[in-house]
């Protein structure tokens, strides 16, 4: 299988879609092989405390309220906005963990920024 995902666990900075164009065969069931998206589209207005815009080069919104491995305020702003993405590192214990995608080996992808 080949498995991919989105995650904002270190930052995000650029809206991203992942979209399987050929799945080998297998049809698309919805729920393991399936198009992932993050559009935050201003992300100056979208990042505000307790996450944290850094500076340039490569801007990114941070949370700051947490260890990263559990949902807080912060990680909570991110996974409302992108709910098939990771929010935090410990984000697939969640019931249920919808935030990676499985299709068989030897898809096709097409990787979108600022779709």
């Amino acid at each position: 299988m080949d498995s991919y995902d989105l995650s904002n666990v270190n930052a995000y900075n650029l809206p991203l879609m992942i979209n399987p164009t050929n799945t080998n065969g297998d049809p698309r069931d919805g729920s393991h092989c399936g198009t992932l998206t993050c559009t935050i589209p201003d992300l100056n207005s979208f990042c505000q405390a307790p996450n944290r815009l850094t500076g340039g080069p490569g801007n990114g919104c941070y949370n700051t309220d947490g260890t990263g491995d559990f949902s807080t305020s912060g990680t909570q702003a991110f996974k409302n906005a992108c709910p098939s993405s990771y929010s935090y590192s410990k984000d697939d214990t969640n019931n249920p963990p919808v935030v990676y995608a499985a299709c068989k080996a030897g898809s096709d992808y097409e990787v979108v920024f600022c779709p």
